[in-house]
């Protein structure tokens, strides 16, 4: 069996920022044993240029496949793994178009030809980092906003702001 309760555990505690890095590594495991260099380059040189992914991809790296004659079955496991794992945490937001790349490349893994696959789980990790950009700054300023409310508060005893 591919996936240990160990996996199961570091995927189900996975950060938005470690899931992206995970699905990274695996898009380009995938694009590699499918011989599409070009992919696994260009999915490299995006997470290298943000800091935010780069924990995240070491971490990954330490996960990913040895490319030997059983790198195409183990890329297919592993991504059906991170699927089922992903999905469980919902259908929607990051989660869900990560969980779609993920299923993308395990179909990818399995054939030589599919690069149409691997195109589009490339396109739905670009859309989940856009996404992931635009909740951390959401994130941000929700808690400068918070912050602000608390020296208000603060500077203004009797009067309770919310």
């Amino acid at each position: 069996m591919f996936a240990t309760s160990a996996q199961s555990a570091l995927v189900a505690s996975m950060s938005p920022d470690e899931a992206i890095g995970f699905v990274a590594c695996s898009i380009m495991s995938v694009a590699q044993a499918c011989g599409c260099d070009p992919v696994a380059n260009t999915v490299d040189r995006k997470l290298q240029n943000d800091i935010r992914f780069r924990s995240a991809m070491s971490q990954a790296v330490g996960l990913s496949l040895a490319l030997d004659d059983r790198a195409r079955k183990l890329a297919s496991d592993r991504c059906a793994f991170l699927t089922k794992h992903l999905r469980d945490r919902g259908a929607g937001g990051i989660a869900g178009k990560l969980a779609r790349a993920a299923y993308l490349l395990g179909r990818a893994a399995q054939a030589v030809e599919e690069t149409a696959d691997m195109t589009e789980a490339l396109a739905l990790l670009d859309e989940a980092i856009v996404l992931h950009a635009i909740i951390h700054q959401q994130d941000v300023a929700v808690a400068r906003a918070r912050h602000q409310l608390g020296i208000l508060n603060r500077a203004q005893p009797g009067r309770r702001l919310h």
